[in-house]
């Protein structure tokens, strides 16, 4: 069974105009400058993980893909996360049918992969999720309940508190009180689970909070505006395709009362479908849904927060599954196909509210992962012509 990969500072500055007293020093001279005292002045200590990340070329053309450095091995399920710094941490996967401990940076300012500190245990379709102090809490996969933090500054994983139960494919999302909430996933066989939990980063602790009104693996969770979370489709069963194993039903959790309530139905079932927070609406896009003949949708839809309901918008250029959608700095949608043999990428425009085509990728993917990196490029990175690759999106 496959899922696709799906999503997540503040800088501050401050000045000061130098202020100079004529009646400190009545006769001073231009000449001489004071020498601060160097046991005064703090010395500090540069990172070696913090690099500087270029910004795209002014001469290279808009919407085209290009090539850049590939991982060590083939990941299929791993996860991509874009740390404080400004890289990505890839970690885990499956390679040769097994799951791997490993994970690798990749620098934006070299275009390449290196090796950090492996995980503490083999993960494929796991979470990860970027908390408090940059780190990053690894959970769940390959039916495991345990999980563990990657600290950028140590490069080191550790292990915390581990999930009620052994989970796969289940959601992830940062609440705004810093929490994370585990939602669903796939627990083994035919079963799928409701449960949902949170962990707290200050105590290294997950805690139980309400079930969901589905069991569902697979689904997308959007943190809303206001701070709640919404849960749609995914599935009940692995492509069994039988009546009512993949859902079209919503929920939303409320963190301030720890409760899931139902919301408005989706038009269409979904499976392995993208979800992103548009102007304040979620974009819900493709997908498998048992009703199409190729088991693919191309459809979308947008969920309004305010009134609780799904409507229509433009579908894509293409039918999809498995596959990757990221929101670019203009607020416009990166969609890249996830097909062995399909190279095609398309943008959603939120004012026209239709998608358009825009560049093809070198090569094609298979099980990618998308991520936003700070000067606005997205990294590309998966497996084609059965090989690890990378490549870059220029918006």
């Amino acid at each position: 069974m496959v899922m696709a990969a799906v999503v997540t500072g503040v800088a501050a500055c401050s000045s000061s105009q130098p202020s100079s007293s004529p009646t400190a020093s009545p006769s001073p001279s231009p000449s001489v400058s004071p020498s601060p005292s160097p046991t005064l002045a703090p010395t500090p200590s540069p990172s070696p993980t913090v690099t500087p990340t270029p910004s795209p070329s002014p001469t290279m053309p808009h919407g085209v893909f290009t090539a850049t450095g590939s991982m060590s091995i083939k990941r299929f399920g791993a996860t991509a996360t874009l740390l404080s710094n400004g890289q990505v941490l890839i970690a885990g996967g499956t390679e040769f049918d097994d799951a791997v401990a490993t994970a690798e940076l990749y620098n934006p300012a070299t275009g390449k992969f290196i090796p950090t500190g492996s995980m503490t245990e083999p993960r494929s379709a796991h979470t990860a999720t970027l908390i408090a102090g940059g780190r990053v809490l690894i959970a769940g996969g390959s039916f495991d309940d345990s999980a563990e933090i990657y600290d950028p500054a140590s490069a080191t994983f550790k292990r915390t508190g581990s999930i009620a139960i052994s989970l796969a494919y289940q959601t992830a999302t940062l609440l705004r009180n810093g929490k994370v909430l585990i939602a669903g996933g796939w627990i083994g066989g035919d079963d799928y689970t409701a449960s949902a939990e949170l962990y707290d980063p200050a105590s290294g602790k997950f805690t139980q909070t309400g079930s969901m009104k589905h069991a569902r693996a697979n689904a997308t969770a959007t943190l809303l505006p206001d701070g709640r979370v919404l849960i749609a489709g995914g599935e009940i069963a692995s492509y069994a395709y039988k009546d009512g194993d993949i859902l079209s039903s919503a929920e939303i959790y409320d963190p301030q009362s720890g409760k899931f309530t139902e919301t408005g139905s989706m038009g269409y079932a979904r499976s392995h479908f993208v979800a992103v927070l548009v102007n304040g609406r979620v974009l819900v896009a493709g997908g498998l849904n048992p009703d199409t003949a190729m088991g693919d949708l191309a459809t979308a839809e947008l969920y309004d927060p305010a009134t609780g309901k799904w409507s229509p918008t433009g579908s894509m250029l293409t039918s999809l599954s498995d596959f990757t959608a990221t929101l670019l700095e203009d607020g416009r949608v990166l969609v890249v196909a996830g097909g062995s043999s399909d190279t095609s990428a398309e943008l959603y425009e939120p004012a026209a509210a239709k998608f358009i085509p825009t560049g093809h990728m070198l090569v094609p993917f298979g099980m990618e992962t998308a991520t936003l990196l700070s000067d606005g490029r997205v990294l590309i990175v998966g497996v084609g012509n059965n090989a690890p690759l990378a490549e870059l999106y220029w918006p």
